[in-house]
């Protein structure tokens, strides 16, 4: 678990280890919403 949060979402360790996991996953999946946003081809 630390891999993913800390490693690949690049979420603070300090942040990994005081939080709860519950809040853990809502900033993975707002990492991943954003990348998704970020990605998504626009319409000119």
């Amino acid at each position: 678990m630390y891999v993913f949060y800390v490693v690949i979402n690049k979420i603070d360790h300090k942040t990994f280890w005081e939080s709860d996991i519950s809040f853990l996953e809502n900033i993975a999946d707002d990492i991943q919403a954003y990348e998704n946003y970020i990605n998504y081809p626009k319409e000119a």
